[in-house]
Order: structure tokens, then C-alpha cells, then sequence
């Protein structure tokens, strides 16, 4: 969220500044390259210089002031989260979940109309975490192999399905 706010920045910037423009933007997008690859000591270092060069301009652009803020902000928060900053590329390369906003979103959604008051079946919030578990272990695969502690028959059961004739 950050890079896209200092990419706004920059598309500010080029009414005022276009070669400056330019210039900063493409070293942002380098910026990002390399926090998505997860190299984030060569990142930070960028992010740093990025935000020298913007707090050293001279411009007559508005928001100025605000993209200064915004690109030391940048610098902090890859500075406090360097360690937390996956390697997206490796993941994609490897077939990895990049990210969960979309269940996320879908799971608040759904959740939060079941906690409103006028709602017909209005869930406890004991009862959300448990199918929120359950969802989760479904997603994951290790639902199977928890009602397989719970219940040891259920394996024996499993392999006793009879085929279906023709």
C-alpha cells in the first residue's frame, strides 16, 4: 500500500517535475522488485537513497511536503519488517499461496453479517471460531486426519466403501 501511494506521488509530481518524475518512479518500482524478491537489505538501502532524493527536491508541487513523509515512511517500514517480508517470487515459483485477502475479506464478510443484531441466526462467538477452524482445516487439508483422532473407526470405514456397480 505504501509503494502505491508513492507511486501517486510521483504521477503528482510529473505535472511539476516530469524528468524527476520519471526517475523517482522507475527507482520505485525497483524498490518493489526487490521487496517482492525478498531482498530487503538491498530494498532498504534503495528506499533510503529514494527518500534523501525526494526530501532534497525543489518543486513547486502541493503534496511535496506529504510525499517526503510518505517515502521516509517507507524507509521505517521496511526497516521494522525486513524480517517479516516473504520472498513472493519464490513462492509463486513454487506454487505457494502469495496471499489470503480474498478469504479474509470473504470470511469477515460473512462473519460480521452473522454477528448483527437483527439477524436471524445470529452466531456466538464461540460458534464462529470452531467453523472458523473448521474452515481453516479444510482449506489446509488436516481436517480428514483430525476426525481420524477423534474418531479411529472412521479409517476402516473409509477403506470399506463398497465400489458402485453399473
Amino acid at each position: 500500500m505504501r509503494l502505491t501511494v508513492l507511486s501517486q506521488y510521483t504521477r503528482g509530481l510529473a505535472h511539476h517535475s516530469p524528468v524527476e518524475a520519471l526517475a523517482l518512479h522507475s527507482r520505485l518500482e525497483r524498490i518493489k522488485w526487490r521487496l517482492w524478491h525478498g531482498d530487503t537489505d538491498v530494498a532498504l538501502n534503495r528506499a533510503r537513497e529514494l527518500a534523501a532524493d525526494v526530501a532534497a527536491l525543489t518543486s513547486d508541487y502541493p503534496g511535496l511536503r506529504r510525499f517526503t513523509k510518505a517515502a521516509a515512511g517507507l524507509v521505517t517500514y521496511i526497516d521494522n519488517n525486513a524480517a517479516a517480508i516473504p520472498d513472493y517470487g519464490e513462492r509463486r515459483r513454487y506454487a505457494e499461496p502469495i496471499s489470503t485477502a480474498f478469504t479474509e475479506s470473504t470470511v469477515n464478510l460473512v462473519v460480521g453479517k452473522r454477528f448483527a443484531k437483527k439477524q436471524q441466526m445470529q452466531w456466538s462467538k464461540t460458534g464462529a471460531h470452531l467453523l472458523l477452524q473448521t474452515r481453516t482445516q479444510t482449506l489446509d487439508g488436516t481436517l480428514p486426519e483430525t476426525f481420524r483422532k477423534w474418531y479411529p473407526a472412521m479409517a476402516a470405514n473409509d477403506a470399506q466403501i463398497p465400489a458402485v456397480s453399473a
